[in-house]
């Protein structure tokens, strides 16, 4: 048996990885035993405002329970590998070659949500020194059992002094080891704790982590502290006036001028920080109604296309991306589908009519029991908007035998175990479903069941035609 190590860190953080190109190899092999021919996937997040996910790399786990990846990276990443329901996650540093060795895993149709998926049993048998992975988790653990020990000094009597002592403590001890990553993950780690307990003042956090410092795209505790730090900071702050911000994006619709706006702060004169500070600003604003949620999105646009910035035209991006994905009012992703004769489908062949798209699996009892009642939804409705429903099961025969022997007369589409699909439209359970209008916009996401009030939202789509 493996001893089997929980490393939490991973779990929270991720790495800002600014392209892939001119990296460095990266070799990482390992066994999971059970996962034999399961797609196993390298996944990040692109960036620490947006946590935009995406795939980086894909494989299968062979015969004999082996996998390899072979990757370019520039600089340490954090990848999450993830297949089927487990997942896990570690730090990859360029030129470095790493072994993962797990427990037997059970890829059985049992019914898993993926909003919980579990951690994969493996432990990292070997990295390169001195050793990113278990290093940060020794410490982490330190910082819990600091946390522990010491929890009515830091948010009851709010000592500095306790809080410097452990700071000191660790920097020493993970200094031996010069590796200016860990460095700065710590000292940034327990910034946000500082801040956290008000144990000093903004300005002077600032001046001590912020003045003259690069900004750490790629450390996720400065990252964290960062969106920490400057967290609603505009909307809370006496510099910068909100008429200011309102005219400037709402009527003006100037940039240049919501650069200027933003100057007004004088923990703010930093040209890249500010930026920095304005794209998070432009998240939050967006979901403010006082700010037209057009003309956010056409800021995060112009600095997309005109930020000196690469970073920050990277997250100007994934921004606009993940404010609009599969939200009402905007196209929902495509996708190109057999249905259970195997001719192709594309789910633009279906505009003209509003679309009740259901993602659903034969094995599921809940998805079971919306079968029924998404016929007589069916019966009533048919005429006037598309039913089509995805079915995830891993054998098509069983799903054309339930839609033969029960009569459904809908659209069925197969998708198997096919994860583009559940990516793209963010399946977390089943059964899931989505409703659009007939231009293929989303009008709910998650839609509304066959068992719940889903005719309220149809019969006001019917209406408006």
């Amino acid at each position: 048996m493996i001893r089997f190590v929980f490393i939490s860190f991973l779990f929270v953080f991720q790495i800002f990885i600014p392209g892939f190109t001119s990296g460095q190899n990266v070799l990482l092999t390992g066994t999971i035993p059970g996962g034999e021919g399961a797609e196993i996937r390298i996944m990040i997040y692109e960036d620490h405002v947006s946590f935009r996910k995406e795939i980086l790399h894909r494989g299968v786990v062979i015969d004999s329970s082996h996998f390899q990846f072979e990757l370019d990276l520039r600089q340490i990443t954090l990848v999450y590998l993830e297949m089927e329901h487990y997942t896990y996650a570690m730090y990859l540093e360029p030129e470095g070659k790493y072994e993962l060795i797990c427990d037997t895993v059970n890829l059985k149709d049992n019914y898993r949500p993926f909003y919980n998926k579990e951690l994969l049993p493996a432990v990292i048998n070997s990295e390169p020194p001195p050793g990113l992975n278990s290093l940060l988790s020794s410490f982490n653990k330190q910082y819990n059992d600091f946390i522990v020990a010491e929890f009515g000094g830091i948010y009851q009597v709010r000592s500095q002094k306790v809080i410097d002592e452990f700071r000191k403590k660790s920097l020493t001890e993970y200094g031996e080891h010069n590796h200016p990553f860990i460095e700065e993950y710590i000292l940034y780690k327990i910034a946000s704790l500082e801040l956290a307990t008000s144990s000093s003042g903004k300005p002077a956090l600032f001046r001590e982590y912020f003045a003259d410092q690069s900004i750490l795209y790629n450390n996720p505790e400065f990252m964290k502290f960062f969106n920490d730090f400057f967290d609603k900071h505009v909307s809370a702050n006496r510099f910068i006036k909100r008429i200011d911000l309102t005219t400037t994006i709402n009527y003006n619709y100037d940039y240049p001028g919501l650069i200027d706006s933003l100057g007004k702060d004088s923990l703010l004169r930093n040209e890249k920080l500010r930026e920095l500070v304005c794209v998070k600003t432009l998240k939050d604003l967006y979901y403010d109604k006082g700010f037209a949620r057009a003309n956010v999105l056409g800021f995060l646009g112009k600095i997309e296309k005109g930020s000196k910035f690469p970073e920050h035209r990277i997250i100007a991006k994934n921004l606009s991306h993940e404010l609009t994905h599969l939200k009402k009012g905007f196209p929902s992703p495509e996708f190109i589908l057999p249905d259970l004769e195997g001719d192709k489908k594309s789910l633009i062949d279906y505009k003209g009519k509003p679309v009740y798209l259901g993602f659903l699996t034969t094995w599921s009892y809940a998805c079971l029991a919306e079968f029924d009642l998404m016929n007589q939804r069916y019966q009533k409705y048919g005429s006037k908007i598309h039913f089509i429903t995805v079915a995830l099961d891993k054998n098509k025969e069983i799903v054309k035998k339930l839609k033969t022997e029960k009569e459904y007369n809908w659209t069925f589409l197969y998708n198997g175990t096919d994860y583009d699909l559940i990516h793209d439209f963010r399946i977390k359970s089943f059964p899931s479903f989505l409703l659009l209008d007939k231009e293929g916009k989303v009008v709910q996401y998650p839609a509304y069941k066959p068992s719940e009030v889903i005719e309220e939202s149809f019969r006001n789509l019917v209406e408006e035609e």
